[in-house]
């Protein structure tokens, strides 16, 4: 028996944290607007209690603003939790000469009044303070500090399951891990009654109104199984991070589907269960007050075959996810010679047309759908240029470059050209391609000043950062200064516009854009206009002929020919040529690939010419145009190959149309004859001519390879006029 009770003392002085507290001082503090009296109104008679505070008065008034105590009332602050050591009364704002706390007084000794007649201070020890009031006082705030005369003891109700610590009367509570603060009861106030308890999380605040003991309850946490299932069961797997967790604990869930699948949200069942973001595949789920179940939810993926045709041939096929954006190439292989790929069409387009179909580049896929490349005949290029051009004349849409002639200026921000020559100027033109940090584009004029931009925004300037006064000249930024107004004197020099000293654009060590006061290093800025590269199409396909072309020649077995298809002479019986001119003379360089659009000139007969389905000759020095669809023409400023006496040749073309499908060159002869023609590939001679004689050369002078002259050629080659030729 004696064992047992010492054994019960001893758990109970385990329990017990070692200290209770005696004569602890702690603040109540009544704040005007916050604290407000007993009758809830701004009459008189108010009475506030806080805490065991009470706060009364005859004549005591508590508005939204301020207390006030009235002139003949006493104002009496008693205490039931302990004797009150400190009062401190502060007046209302800029009210304390007139009404403040000097208005006051206390029997005995112990309160002072700051001088300004801010704040009123009694010192002492007693259950109850009274004050009389001989004028007026209007306070915003009354402090009372008091000394408890109760002790606190705090205790677990199991050392092994928490901790606990007080700091005056605010007892925490640290649970050990695997348990928590009881939610039933969190704690336990001995002798029954004896102090009031506040819970705030961990946090207990204590009210003594007798020697008390505050009992903290921990409890161990329960803990509860999570389990998964999967909809459909064969769509996906489930990973959990545990299979047992802690009530109000988290743990990680992952879903992840088979082939087919895709993942669309979690459910959960279990009473307080719940699951972070319930579309993420990984995310958290939190345990309720049961077990609980986490359900996967998957769905069929439904995907649609999309087709890619090139040329007439399905190339690509990909399944796309219904309701997802499909991804359209931006190149295809095998663009046929002389054509460009414009981009992709829904429609087949198997008859050349002069517009090109709708070009698709986004859609969605909802149903099985084929995408057709489109090509365009490429008539003529343009190639991008830079040319030599007034500001005056630049509109707010042009991009151009500025520079001394060979550095350009930089729009990247800082002060310096490109460290190496990023043009070639010549002929006044930029000839090679500038970077986009070089471009600028432009608005104002020369009256009210330039603004120069960076091209593709108006939200940055060239600008000169440096003021006026200032001797630095490394100051042209890019940016958003406000000396951004530039114009031109009358010797073309780019200055700012300034009510002060003006400032020069400049270049120093030949490649720094600086400003300067004096035009020493000024220069004349050039300005090049840029002009994208162009193109000129002729007909739009989808699907680009395979059927051979046919040619007819005429009676001397001759014809020029534009094709709107690539041609390939590799197997056949007719030759192809493409032409330079030398002076008057003509001369054809066999090619076997011809690209679509391409002036030629063909010796042969009547046959079909199959479409060419590889890469094309080179034939850039070719200077046969060709016309695909009727070309006006000045007369007597072009040739044509024509047949004159018997003579084949290209003679000036009188007229003013040149057919479709034919070719010619764009000079006539210096003595405004014909321009006769050779053939390079002929008994691998070079600059041989060719031609029928008819006896209708009687003019010229034929001679053979021995020297001597001949009266009337036949078959064979001849000196005429000092060129061979080849007579037939």
């Amino acid at each position: 028996m004696k064992k047992t009770l010492l054994l019960k003392t001893m758990l109970l002085l385990c329990a017990l944290v070692a200290g209770s507290l005696n004569g602890w001082a702690e603040d109540v503090t009544f704040t005007a607007g916050t604290d407000t009296g007993s009758n809830g109104s701004s009459g008189n008679s108010d009475t506030m209690n806080k805490s065991g505070i009470t706060i009364s008065g005859s004549s005591f008034a508590t508005t939204t603003a301020e207390y006030r105590i009235y002139a003949g009332s006493t104002l009496t602050i008693s205490s039931a939790i302990g004797n009150i050591t400190k009062i401190v009364i502060t007046s209302v704002a800029n009210k304390g000469e007139k009404y403040g706390p000097d208005n006051l007084s206390v029997t005995g000794t112990g309160y002072s009044v700051e001088s300004n007649s801010k704040e009123g201070v009694w010192t002492g020890s007693a259950s109850s303070v009274s004050f009389s009031a001989s004028a007026q006082c209007r306070a915003e705030k009354i402090v009372i500090t008091y000394a408890s005369t109760y002790t606190i003891s705090e205790a677990t109700n199991n050392v092994s399951w928490g901790t606990v610590s007080r700091s005056g009367s605010v007892i925490t509570a640290t649970p050990a891990e695997g348990y928590r603060i009881s939610k039933t009861t969190p704690y336990t106030v001995s002798p029954e009654g004896s102090a009031t308890v506040v819970q705030s999380g961990n946090e207990f605040t204590v009210t003594p109104t007798a020697n008390t003991t505050v009992t903290i309850n921990f409890e161990a946490i329960p803990t509860h199984n999570l389990s998964y299932t999967i909809s459909p069961t064969d769509a996906g797997t489930v990973t959990l991070g545990a299979t047992t967790v802690h009530e109000d604990a988290s743990t990680t869930i992952q879903a992840s589907p088979n082939a087919g699948y895709k993942f669309t949200g979690w459910s959960i069942s279990g009473t307080g269960a719940t699951v972070d973001d319930v579309e993420a595949a990984s995310t958290s789920m939190t345990m309720g007050t049961e077990d609980a179940t986490v359900t996967a939810i998957f769905e069929a993926v439904v995907t649609y075959p999309i087709h890619w045709s090139v040329n007439g041939a399905v190339i690509t096929t990909e399944n796309v996810e219904e309701n997802t954006a499909i991804t359209f190439p931006t190149t295809v292989d095998d663009v046929p010679a002389g054509y460009e790929f414009m981009g992709w069409s829904k429609t087949e387009v198997l008859t050349p047309q002069d517009e090109s179909p709708e070009i698709v580049s986004s859609a969605i896929s909802t149903k099985e759908t084929t995408y057709f490349a489109v090509f365009a005949l490429v008539l003529s290029t343009t190639p991008e240029s830079w040319t030599e051009t007034p500001l005056s004349s630049m509109t707010s849409t042009d991009v151009f470059v500025f520079s001394n002639g060979t550095y350009a200026m930089n729009n990247d921000g800082g002060t310096s050209a490109p460290t190496v020559n990023k043009i070639t100027v010549s002929d006044g033109k930029i000839t090679s391609t500038v970077e986009d940090k070089l471009k600028w584009q432009v608005s104002g004029n020369a009256t009210d000043g330039y603004t120069f931009y960076p091209n593709g925004t108006k939200s940055k300037w060239l600008y000169c950062s440096t003021t006026a006064s200032s001797s630095s000249n490394d100051n042209i930024k890019v940016g958003t200064g406000n000396r951004k107004y530039w114009i031109f004197d009358t010797t073309g020099y780019l200055k700012t516009k300034d009510d002060y000293t003006t400032r020069y654009l400049s270049i120093y060590s030949t490649q720094d854009f600086r400003s300067y006061i004096n035009t020493t290093n000024a220069f004349v800025p050039k300005f090049y206009k840029y002009t994208a590269a162009s193109a000129l199409y002729g007909n739009f396909y989808t699907t680009v002929s395979s059927t051979p072309k046919a040619i007819s020649v005429d009676s001397k077995g001759y014809t020029t020919l534009c094709a709107n298809v690539p041609l390939d002479f590799t197997n056949a019986t007719s030759k192809a040529y493409k032409a330079t001119v030398e002076g008057n003379t003509v001369k054809m360089t066999k090619v076997t690939k011809v690209p679509a659009g391409e002036g030629i000139v063909i010796k042969g007969e009547a046959e079909n010419i199959p479409v060419l389905s590889g890469e094309a000759d080179d034939m850039s020095d070719n200077e046969l145009v060709g016309v695909l669809v009727a070309t006006t023409v000045e007369a007597n400023t072009v040739s044509v190959l024509s047949t004159v006496n018997d003579v084949e040749g290209f003679y000036k073309f009188s007229g003013t149309t040149i057919p479709a499908g034919k070719a010619y060159l764009p000079v006539v002869a210096s003595d405004g004859a014909r321009m006769s023609i050779a053939f390079d590939e002929e008994s691998g001679t070079t600059g041989v001519e060719e031609f029928k004689n008819s006896g209708t050369e009687e003019l010229k002078s034929y001679y053979n390879l021995a020297g001597q002259r001949v009266a009337q050629p036949t078959k064979g080659l001849y000196i005429v006029n000092g060129k061979k030729v080849l007579v037939k």
